[in-house]
């Protein structure tokens, strides 16, 4: 009965469980109160506790990761060291810049042929195929600046029942985030290539479901943006490289002439008639005219499979995922997950000029990109 008006009677009973040596959870399970419930209405009737324990208050799941962006704002956390900029071939043609759109990661999930290892391998895949095709493209023309769309569901969670099943889960939710082969870790690693091989680096973030807590706590409340915010102070001393970390569930960038919205995707809840790509669509349109500004181009992910649609001189682009067998896709949208990530070109006039594919799955060993990556 939460949020409702206590009785007296509970009230007076009360005043009789403080005095003796029960805990705030086990006062509440008598009068089937929450445990912050029974220690907020103590606190207002100045009751005297039998103990001090009685009166801690435990934050909500909002309040502690609110506590934690707090605290890593404010922190001092070990930075990056000072990255040289690198030497960028001139090349003959028009000057354009890279896009890569990274997104659902899902550090900490598990299947049978995935896991933080893959994870990693395929990252570090994605990598230097991102270079090799970037070393190419330059041939052509010099491309200086790098910009990463990343779309959420970083980590997994460990919220087990609600998004999460049991069996899947690999490690705990401080591992994905914090941990030696976690979300930060990784994608520091990914961020300190990129400064060594574009002048500068934009990173733009939105969060995705993933990281959100249990039912009933903030959707603006979630662990990717703990990731986020971690990797903007670990860099803050580099010029070079720049965050933007969507405040909204979603944001809209500008590069050159052209305007990029950006959103995780769930907003669009099962799709449409069992297509999401349908109601994708749909929501484009409705986007289009509802918000504050005009954008040419829609990156999401979430739903883990890669697609390119153009609709009245608009076009979605739909990311993929780096897990591979899938099953919760499989089970629920019928269609095995697909574990390919997108980089894209862009001309300043010109708007999107490239457009390339990159299957995870090609990354069948460890590979190195300028050293080791432990």
């Amino acid at each position: 009965m939460p949020g409702q008006k206590w009785t007296p009677e509970e009230e007076m009973k009360l005043r009789e469980l403080v005095k003796t040596n029960l805990t705030a959870q086990q006062i509440g399970h008598i009068l089937k109160r929450s445990t912050n419930a029974v220690r907020r209405k103590i606190r207002r009737l100045k009751l005297k506790a039998a103990h001090k324990g009685l009166l801690d208050i435990k934050p909500t799941f909002s309040e502690a990761v609110e506590e934690i962006i707090k605290k890593i704002r404010l922190v001092p956390l070990e930075t990056m060291e000072t990255i040289k900029a690198p030497e960028i071939p001139a090349g003959a043609g028009d000057e354009e810049q890279a896009i890569l759109h990274l997104t659902d990661i899902h550090v900490g999930r598990k299947t049978d042929t995935f896991n933080a290892l893959i994870a990693k391998i395929r990252m570090v895949y994605l990598i230097n195929k991102t270079l090799k095709i970037v070393s190419l493209h330059r041939i052509a023309g010099p491309i200086k600046v790098l910009n990463v769309f990343i779309t959420g569901d970083i980590i997994n969670s460990e919220d087990v029942g609600y998004r999460v099943d049991l069996s899947e889960l690999e490690m705990i939710l401080r591992d994905q985030v914090f941990g030696k082969q976690g979300a930060v870790a990784l994608l520091t690693w990914v961020l300190k290539v990129f400064l060594e091989n574009f002048e500068q680096v934009n990173v733009y973030c939105v969060r995705g479901n993933h990281g959100r807590g249990p039912k009933g706590t903030s959707e603006r409340t979630n662990w990717d943006d703990v990731v986020y915010y971690t990797l903007q102070v670990k860099f803050e001393d580099n010029p070079r490289i720049k965050f933007n970390i969507a405040d909204s569930f979603y944001q809209i960038v500008k590069i050159y002439n052209k305007k990029f919205l950006l959103a995780h995707g769930d907003q669009i809840r099962g799709g449409t008639y069992g297509i999401p790509l349908y109601g994708l669509l749909q929501r484009m349109l409705r986007w289009a005219t509802s918000m504050p500004e005009m954008w040419d181009y829609f990156f999401c992910g979430h739903w883990h499979v890669v697609s390119e649609i153009e609709q009245n001189n608009q076009v979605l682009y739909v990311g993929g995922t780096f897990v591979s067998d899938d099953e919760y896709t499989l089970r629920q949208y019928g269609w095995n997950a697909c574990t390919k990530q997108v980089l894209l070109f862009i001309h300043p006039r010109q708007g999107i000029s490239a457009r390339y594919k990159i299957n995870l799955l090609n990354a069948k060993k460890m590979e190195v990109v300028n050293g080791n990556h432990d």
